[in-house]
């Protein structure tokens, strides 16, 4: 059996580290989970971890979960619904408040019984941002338009590659202003999904890193080259890539992982490029992190997102030119 201690805390920096430490219980057909020694983990760490346990038991691993009940989080991860959603009951021994604009338990996406990705999208932009939900005004909109917007393109994501469930969550921490959404799936990875739709611009040899760092280009996706029934690409393949500049222009950090590779962008610390890890993550996860008070004007955002990844038709980009 491989016994996994868990760290106390798992934020966007700390991800790398996790998989690393989760990629123990690959070789091993029992695994013990130790809870004990969690803090505080981010929604990023949660979603990895429950993709992560749901990848085990598809293998017909058997997964246990050690000294939960004495674990300090013990109660953040049960109104996170972190051990219902692992199929876990246990008691509860605390009044459940209405998260307000704090947080989104724990979802699941697709699968029987999981909502749309445009019923998660705006149920979770109405938790977060619940004063802007009725807004017309894109300047007062913003927050809930970024939100709605983010969790859409994750969820596709996940509903077009993936070929398997999912989960995400959302949560906002008035301590740094950051609004964290992340989602997390158990599926075939971007790099299988290049290779597995035939696109051209998948090359022999590819790694996962080289996988994530195409994946982040513009106007790059594994489904870019399919024709729709009405003649357009199924897939656009902008999103990550709007995705990841939308947290950057907003001062906060994009985390993506897939396989072998992984990508850590923060707002502050220049251009990085895709890295391979010793451990293999089955799927695909994605963290996006924004500064709530860096988001205002939602259409302004896009605008400039768009113009920095060169996406502006000609006459859009120099317009204001001949004004």
């Amino acid at each position: 059996m491989a016994t996994i201690l868990l760290p106390t805390h798992a934020y966007e920096e700390h991800l790398p580290e996790l998989l690393e430490r989760l990629g123990a219980g690959d070789t091993a057909e029992e695994i013990a989970v130790d809870f004990s020694a969690v803090v505080f983990w981010s929604p990023g760490a949660l979603v990895l971890l429950l993709a992560k346990v749901e990848s085990w038991r598809g293998k017909n691993k058997r997964v246990v979960f050690h000294n939960c009940k004495e674990c300090p989080a013990f109660r953040y991860l049960q109104r996170f619904n972190f051990f219902a959603v692992c199929g876990l009951q246990m008691a509860e021994d605390f009044r459940r408040h209405d998260a307000g604009s704090r947080f989104v338990e724990l979802r699941r996406i697709g699968g029987q019984g999981s909502a749309s990705v445009a019923e998660l999208s705006t149920d979770i932009a109405h938790c977060l941002s619940p004063d802007a939900a009725n807004v017309d005004d894109p300047e007062e909109s913003g927050l809930f338009d970024v939100i709605e917007y983010s969790v859409s393109e994750l969820a596709l994501n996940v509903n077009q590659h993936a070929k398997a469930t999912g989960f995400a969550m959302a949560q906002y921490t008035p301590r740094t202003d950051l609004v964290r959404v992340a989602i997390a799936d158990h599926g075939i990875g971007i790099l299988r999904s290049f290779t597995e739709n035939g696109s051209p611009v998948c090359k022999p040899g590819w790694t996962d890193a080289d996988a994530i760092g195409a994946a982040l280009q513009p106007k790059v996706s594994s489904k870019l080259h399919l024709p729709s029934p009405w003649g357009e690409p199924v897939n656009a393949g902008v999103g990550l890539t709007l995705l990841r500049e939308l947290c950057i222009q907003t001062g906060g950090h994009f985390f993506l992982a897939s396989g072998n590779g992984v990508f850590l962008q923060m707002a502050d610390r220049g251009q990085p490029q895709p890295k391979m890890l010793p451990s293999y993550f089955q799927g695909t996860i994605c963290v996006l992190a924004f500064v709530r008070g860096q988001i205002s004007n939602y259409p302004e955002l896009m605008h400039k997102a768009k113009q920095s990844l060169g996406l502006l038709p000609s006459s859009e980009k120099f317009g204001s030119l001949f004004q």
